[in-house]
Parts: C-alpha cells; structure tokens; sequence
C-alpha cells in the first residue's frame, strides 16, 4: 500500500482520500480470525437488556435487523450477535490500521487531517432492539474523531452532528465554506475557545419518533 501512494501522490500537494466501509453493519459476518475470540468469550448484554421492547414501534418492530432474532430474545442469541458485531469492528479497526500505516509511509502522516465517522449504532438487545429504526441514544450516536497538525489529544462532551465535518473541514483548509449552512465549525471546541456549539440535538427517524437531547 506505501508504495502505491508514493507513486500516486506527487510531492506536497494536497490530497484527498475518502474510504467507505460497510462494516460494521448488517450481514455480521466478521472473518473467523477477528470472531474467535468473542465467540470464545462472550461479551456481557448491555444493561438495558429486554427480551421485549415494551410498546409498539409499528412496522419498525418488524423489519431489517429486527428480524434477525426471534421475539423474546434470548439472552444466547443476543450474546452470539454481539460476538459478530465486535468482531466486525475489531476487523474494520485493523484495516483503518493498514491506511493510517500507508500514511506514514508515505511521508504525509504528520500532516494529513484524518477523519473517522460513522453511521448510527445499534441496539444489539438494548430494549429488547436489534436495530438503529429508533431514537434511543444507542442507535443515534454516531462516533466523530478528528486527529492531524493543530489538533490536540483528548475529547469533547459537545453535542454534535455529521454535518458539522464539513464547515470544520473548511476551517481547518482555509476554505470559505457557503453561508446557509446548518452544521457548526467545531475547530474552537480543540482550541479552547468553546466548550459547546449547541444547546440541543433535534432527532427523528421517519414520521414516528421524535426527540430531543440535551445535556
């Protein structure tokens, strides 16, 4: 992989790499060598483990990940999913692992931006749910890390949203993003200059379920 991206990239001029990864969604079928280990110790059920949903979700209840378990749950099936799911994830993090070594390898890993997001998590026998067709907090936070020259380690407890990566991408390039809209630079959060850039996050999923979070 190094060598590709020493042929590819010409000397200092800037680069952009977007990579998209299926995992760690539905089909879990991590590869053996990554599920082994958590089959042959299974990981514990969330604390909020139901082996029913206690109200009716509508047809939300009835497709995609709901569907992959029986109703009640078990708490057998619900830690043999898990199992799946963690060793998914533990997969796709050591591919992340090949680029940022590629990275480094190419000379750029000290000044490159890189950005890991994802999609919304899943329920994974919280409240009796498999899915993300619902606004519990376990299915609509999503992970956010910015890492790269200027950024310093550490973490947030701001509310945030997807689309605040593209106003705080402009910022950290320079870039004059347009002026309609709604995400927020995040940037000031690492600079000490904000400990939020909101008081609230508005959630939906469809018609149905509303909701509103704050701190």
């Amino acid at each position: 992989a190094s060598d590709v991206y020493k042929r590819q990239h010409s000397g200092d001029r800037p680069f952009y790499a977007y990579v998209a990864f299926t995992a760690p969604h539905d089909p879990r079928q991590p590869p053996a060598a990554y599920r082994q280990a958590y089959y042959a110790s299974k990981p514990p059920l969330p604390e909020n483990f139901l082996p029913q949903h206690p109200f009716n979700l509508g047809e939300w209840l009835t497709i995609r990940d709901e569907v992959l378990a029986g109703w009640p749950r078990t708490e057998a099936v619900i830690r043999d999913q898990i199992a799946e799911y963690y060793g998914m994830i533990t997969h796709l993090d050591a591919q992340i692992g090949r680029i940022l070594e590629a990275l480094e390898h190419s000379g750029h890993g000290k000044d490159t931006i890189v950005i890991y997001a994802a999609d919304h998590g899943l329920a994974l026998g919280s409240h009796g749910l498999l899915g993300k067709q619902n606004i519990y907090e376990h299915s609509q936070r999503c992970p956010l890390i910015f890492t790269g020259p200027g950024i310093p380690s550490g973490e947030s407890r701001a509310m945030t949203y997807l689309l605040d990566i593209f106003p705080t991408v402009a910022a950290l390039t320079g870039t004059a993003p347009p002026g309609d809209l709604d995400g927020k630079d995040l940037s000031p959060l690492w600079r000490g200059e904000k400990d939020s850039v909101r008081d609230n996050l508005f959630l939906a999923f469809t018609e149905q379920m509303r909701s509103v979070r704050d701190r």
